[in-house]
């Protein structure tokens, strides 16, 4: 696919953020803020959609297949609203695009070029970034580092499975940093598919500053579309706490309803994301992924199947599943997974949460990886579980490089930066696990 010259825009966009993005009032104004900044992607319903965010009054979108556009489109606000900074928030769909293609797009009149990717098509190569349990830059000295890490990857996209800001531990600044971190990261045209954990509802922390207020998942769902966005049970318009919201802002109605997880397609991959542990949550996900995944294995133009949540099936870090987790998973792998029949398409699984990095290769024939080491932190192994196959205490995250040609998926397990809890030492950026799925 078709690139800028990625550190020059990444320096560019980086030198916005820094000046607090492309015009008008600091981010802290008490007023609607003219600043145009937090612009992401996210990818549609299907390939030829993409759903563009941003914070900032500007609300026309000018796009095209380079920097004279040709094509414009007018903003609508988010349909849900954060409430830990001034917007307005805005969000312009963008559909009838094709697969596996590069469009520039600016926002305003006199905003600054930019880049996106649509999904890659089924003939194209691609490589993905997946990340958890992140923190903004301004928490973490290491956390810089990490996003440079991530930005030279020089992704298509990147799958972020849950705890992103850390808002309630670090404060409440500490969200829209996050999103002014993402824009720089992503700087390249990467799209930005993440997936919910616990902190983005967190209460405040013993060590947060005073008065931080619980997170709430208002300030994730009005910042970012999930494409084919689906609702998990008890997320009902009178639901005014996780997973919905109000009650920070008093409402009696749920301010925050739906885009609880959602599913997309990458090449000749299905990516599906999973849910919190809400009640009723999973066995909900469970019949509707295993839906997906059929529909996934009678699809030739499917190689792989990979699903991506925060709350881990196994960890050797003195765990416990939620309820249901174990059965759910376990039930997907034992009808879809390479060990249930050949042409099995279920192949690995992503979980953060549990701060640390941690394979096991085989379970039921999926590869489980718990990819926690985003830069949150480290939590220390206890005796390792049955069926671990590799395991470390080191930040980091992971990568998936599809190959068209080969019809392979590769996973590598990055190196991070160092934490002074870790235990061995790598070189960040280098992998300390691969393995490598083939299509049958």
């Amino acid at each position: 696919m078709d690139r800028l010259p990625r550190l020059a825009l990444a320096a560019a966009l980086t030198a916005l953020v820094l000046t607090g993005g492309e015009t008008g009032s600091s981010p802290g104004a008490s007023a609607a803020t003219t600043t145009v900044d937090e612009v992401t992607y996210a990818f549609g319903s299907d390939r030829t959609e993409v759903v563009v965010s941003w914070r900032g009054a500007a609300t026309t979108l000018f796009w095209g297949p380079d920097d004279s556009y040709g094509s414009q489109v007018t903003a609508t606000p988010s349909a849900i609203t954060p409430v830990d900074i001034v917007g307005p928030f805005s969000e312009a769909r963008l559909s009838g695009l094709s697969a596996g293609t590069t469009y520039h797009f600016k926002i305003g009149p006199d905003g600054v070029d930019r880049v996106l990717h649509t999904a890659p098509s089924n003939a194209q190569d691609f490589t993905a970034v997946v990340i958890a349990d992140t923190e903004a830059t301004i928490c973490r000295t290491y956390q810089s580092q990490m996003f440079g890490l991530v930005a030279a990857i020089d992704a298509d996209f990147l799958v972020h499975h849950g705890d992103l800001a850390i808002a309630n531990e670090c404060g409440e600044p500490a969200v829209h940093q996050f999103f002014l971190d993402m824009e720089a990261t992503l700087a390249n045209g990467a799209a930005f598919q993440p997936m919910w954990g616990n902190h983005e509802y967190g209460n405040p922390t013993a060590d947060a500053p005073r008065g931080t207020p619980r997170d709430t998942l208002a300030n994730y769902k009005g910042r970012v579309a999930m494409p084919n966005a689906q609702t998990v049970p008890n997320d009902k318009a009178t639901q005014i706490s996780h997973p919905g919201c109000g009650q920070e802002t008093n409402s009696r109605t749920n301010t925050c309803m739906g885009e609880d997880w959602g599913w997309f397609r990458a090449g000749r991959v299905l990516f599906i994301g999973y849910p919190e542990p809400e009640p009723g949550a999973i066995a909900d996900w469970q019949k509707k992924a295993d839906v997906l995944m059929a529909d996934a294995q009678q699809n030739d133009t499917v190689d792989f199947v990979v699903t991506y949540g925060h709350r881990p099936v196994a960890s050797s870090t003195s765990y416990t599943p939620p309820t249901g987790w174990v059965t759910a998973f376990d039930a997907l792998a034992a009808k879809y997974s390479p060990t249930a029949r050949t042409d099995g398409k279920y192949v690995v699984s992503f979980a953060g949460h549990r701060h640390t990095l941690e394979v096991f290769a085989n379970r039921k024939g999926v590869t489980q990886v718990v990819n926690g080491g985003g830069g949150q932190g480290l939590i220390k192994f206890g005796a390792t579980v049955s069926g671990s196959t590799w395991r470390q205490k080191h930040l980091g995250f992971s990568t998936l490089r599809y190959s068209a040609s080969q019809r392979t998926l590769t996973l590598n397990v990055i190196c991070g930066p160092a934490h002074p809890a870790q235990v061995g030492t790598c070189t960040p950026g280098s992998a300390l696990y691969t393995r490598t799925f083939s299509a049958t």
